[in-house]
Formats: C-alpha cells, structure tokens, sequence
C-alpha cells in the first residue's frame, strides 16, 4: 500500500484517537500535510480555520509555537472538531515537548494532533506513548534497531552508566541516536532528578551540536558527579 492509499486509510479512522504520530520519507513530508488538510476539509472539519499547522522556524519549534495551538483552542467550540498539525516534529526543542505532553495528557475529544516525522526514533517515548504510530512508509529498520537498542538500555544498572558512557563515543560518530535515546533514559531515572535541567540542555545540544564529544563529556561529568 503506497503512502496516499496509506493516508486516506488514515484519514478515514481520523476520530478513533486524540494523537497520531505519522512517520514518513523526507520527500514524503509535505505530500502528506498536503492530502491530509484537504481531505479533512470534506470530511472531519467545517472551515479551514479549523485546521492549525506549526513548521520548524529558523531550523526548530519552540515552545511559544506549542502554546499558540493552546491558546488558539482553549474556547474551542464542542460541536466541531479540531485538528492541529506539527510538520517536522522531531525539531521541536526539549520545552515545546513538554508544553506539548501536558497538552495530550489531558486530551479533548473534539481535537486532534497530528504529529509528522521523518526521524521517528527523534521523538521521546514520552511523546511516542501518548500517541498512535503510523509507519506511512515501508522503511521500519530504523525504528526496529532503534528499539533494540533502547531496550538495552533500560537493562543498564547504576554501576554500568560510568562504562557504558565510555563506549558511547564511538556509537554516536556513527549515529547521535544513541546518545539522544542515552540521554532520555537518563532524564527519566529517579536518581537524577536534581540533573534533569542540565540534562534536558544536552538533550538539545545532541540533536543540533556538531560537536558531539563535548556533550558527552558533559555527561560524563554529570554522572560522575552523581556516583561520587
């Protein structure tokens, strides 16, 4: 099934969820955005204004964008149906995705997110299980070995962080994935709650800091600190 047969699937089970999380090919992208805003125009929403979508400005999203689609819905009216979309949603920084997940914590029923990536594997999990994944493309072998390796992490013990952190330069000049999931495996660990504002800021700096060594070094630092 190509990517418009796939769309027009989703289309039509549109009501079924409060989020949706689209994966897609790059050159895939605005195709998508494109079918979805004007097949939902006939068949979920009344009037364009209905229809929100936020892109990346100056290379991310931030955080007043998420809160733009907060505002723009907080007196929506119950007998029409919303729907926002966030076009490259892999960019938002660390603070639109947490303005965004209170947002799908406490979902309404007449509004619905439509999220769209290219890099699934970008998207915290915290994100990615508040919503419903469609793969609109064939290419999952990212995803799958994404997942293996996020499962390997979740097996780490205290003791290992310092040893698994040392090996963890030579995975990310191949793919600063691993540094990411990393890093939000850390985040989410009680024992470095006090670390999570300085974590949180590696987290940005490891998807868009070219100089991958100097985070790690950061990071390495932290839990150096925190085992001492």
């Amino acid at each position: 099934m190509g990517v418009e047969a796939k769309t027009e699937a989703l289309i039509k089970d549109i009501n079924q969820n409060h989020a949706y999380l689209l994966s897609v090919n790059d050159q895939d992208s605005n195709n998508v955005i494109n079918l979805l805003e004007s097949s939902l125009l006939d068949k979920r929403v009344t009037t364009i204004e209905n229809i929100m979508i936020i892109r990346p400005e100056k290379g991310n999203i931030a955080k007043q964008q998420i809160l733009d689609i907060q505002a723009r819905y907080k007196y929506a009216s119950d007998n029409k149906a919303y729907i926002y979309m966030i076009e490259s949603a892999e960019k938002m920084n660390s603070y639109a995705y947490n303005s965004l997940l209170k947002f799908l914590e406490e979902p309404e029923s007449n509004i619905i997110a439509i999220l769209i990536t290219s890099k699934l594997n970008l998207i915290p999990s915290t994100i990615r299980s508040r919503c419903r994944i469609v793969h609109l493309t064939n290419e999952q072998k990212l995803e799958e070995n994404v997942a293996e390796y996020e499962e390997a992490i979740l097996k780490l013990k205290v003791s290992d962080y310092l040893g698994f952190i040392n090996n963890v330069k030579d995975l990310c000049q191949e793919n600063r994935n691993n540094l990411i999931l990393f890093l939000e495996y850390l985040i989410n660990k009680k024992e470095f709650e006090e670390k999570q504002v300085a974590l949180i800021r590696l987290l940005d700096s490891a998807k868009y800091n070219l100089n991958i060594n100097l985070v790690i070094d950061e990071i390495y630092n932290i839990i150096k600190a925190e085992k001492e």
